[in-house]
């Protein structure tokens, strides 16, 4: 299979890689099993007979030395790119590589991120011959695959649109890669015996943990079947890292009224794997002090501010500590309905998008309308579903005081799918004391005409 894939050589690996990580740092040259994170990468890269290609940042000479040391094994080279845009630096990868081998400029891109170190040649090989075989595929992945041994396949021409579509920084990739301009999708079936819904990738410290603790046992370059096999026989390792379906957050600021009604909205939902983050934005009233009668709940997270920062960059906090695949945002004064957890999850596996704004009743001081309100006339940051990468992709801006939800939701439309629930959810209280009721508001007026299109 490598001698076929030599012979046709219409495919690159590229590796956007950079030396720093804000959740694991040094990522790239972390020692896992007394060997750096990358040298697993490259070692398990040598018998794919396929260039490589590092995207690393610009005026970054840190993997340098990596040349020499894999000059036998791989054809290796390091081009340097935009250091704020993944997207864009792989794109000018490719554009450089293809350059210099014009007479064979490669058809297919073979993505590997630093974070998944137990990549396996065989899954990348069949997956990389059913995207040539297939009808305008310009798209492949194996999402059954363990965890941390993932690629996606990209085509050159779907990269190229994306890169020259999407002109803002983007570091999450496969959002902008699949459709367009070629639309089909390739999903790989891997061998049965690597098909685990295990999480072996690197993101988080305990992540590290558990990934040093199996390779220090089965071998640093152990096959990924012999890695399975090992955690076949020891699952009660896969609690070191286990992460939760869903985060939810609430940042609160002087919410004492309403706060402990939030709460046991988020507390009570009927669904077995979330967490809850609290981030108490320096209240001067007794916010602090209701949240503390739940802190009992393992499910919470509870950090309070030194200052009044504000809902969107309080938000951003909560981001930095969500460790959930989907992400909802409970502002302080609205609360959920029982069982709205589970389905708008449930909502947003079926519309495949991004993100789900679900329709809500709004309450009136203590009363609640009847009337259902549409969402996609507010588009509420507050209550909806999101995947972890979209918002991570575009966090809330820092420092904005009013329209944070119409700021984000500018800033998603155009580039991932909206989903819209017409089912009611979610409970929008409206009083005196918001800063959205305040019609007379002047900082909230000048605000609007900055974000509005």
């Amino acid at each position: 299979m490598g001698c076929h894939m030599e012979k046709k050589n219409n495919a690159v690996v590229i590796i956007c890689t950079r030396p720093e990580s804000s959740r694991l740092k040094r990522k790239a040259f972390i020692h896992v099993a007394k060997i750096p994170a990358i040298h697993h990468i490259l070692t398990r890269l040598g018998n794919l007979n396929t260039p490589v290609v590092l995207a690393v940042p610009s005026d970054c000479h840190e993997y340098d030395y990596l040349i020499d040391l894999y000059r036998d094994t791989l054809d290796l080279r390091i081009i340097q790119g935009d250091p704020d845009s993944p997207l864009h630096r792989m794109q000018y990868a490719f554009e450089s590589y293809a350059k210099i081998h014009k007479e064979r400029e490669p058809e297919w891109i073979i993505r590997i991120t630093h974070d998944d170190i137990l990549i396996d040649t065989s899954t990348i090989m069949g997956l990389l011959e059913e995207c040539r075989n297939g009808a305008s595929v310009g798209y492949g992945i194996s999402p059954d695959i363990v965890d941390g041994a993932g690629v996606e396949i990209i085509h050159k021409t779907n990269l190229k649109h994306a890169a020259e579509t999407h002109k803002n920084p983007t570091e999450y990739i496969s959002y902008f890669v699949k459709y367009f301009p070629r639309k089909n999708i390739v999903k790989y079936t891997p061998r049965y015996s690597v098909k685990r819904n295990y999480r072996m990738t690197m993101d988080y410290p305990e992540d590290w943990t558990l990934l040093d603790i199996v390779l220090n046992q089965v071998g640093p370059f152990a096959s990924l079947d012999q890695v399975v096999d090992f955690l076949d026989h020891n699952s009660y390792l896969l609690n070191i890292n286990r992460q939760p379906a869903v985060s939810i957050y609430t940042c609160a600021y002087n919410a004492e009224k309403w706060v402990e009604q939030t709460i046991h909205s988020v507390t009570n939902q009927d669904h077995n794997n979330f967490e809850y983050i609290f981030i108490d934005d320096h209240s001067t009233d007794n916010t602090p002090l209701i949240i503390s009668k739940f802190l009992s709940d393992k499910r919470i997270k509870f950090q309070r501010l030194q200052k009044n920062i504000g809902l969107a960059s309080a938000s951003n906090l909560a981001l930095s500590l969500a460790r959930g695949k989907r992400i909802m945002r409970v502002d302080a004064d609205d609360k959920l309905m029982l069982g709205s957890l589970k389905r708008m999850e449930n909502y947003l596996n079926d519309s495949k998008a991004g993100i789900v704004y679900p329709a809500y009743f709004q309450m009136t001081g203590d009363g609640t309308s009847k009337e259902t309100h549409d969402p996609r006339i507010r588009h509420h940051a507050g209550c909806a579903l999101m995947d972890s990468r979209l918002i991570n992709e575009l966090r809330f801006t820092n420092n904005i005081r009013h329209w944070d939800s119409l700021d984000l939701y500018n800033r998603i439309k155009g580039r991932f799918d909206i989903a819209h629930m017409d089912e009611p959810v979610w409970y929008y209280r409206r009083h005196e004391e918001s800063m959205s009721a305040d019609k007379n508001n002047t900082e909230r007026k000048e605000a609007l005409k900055e974000i509005t299109p």
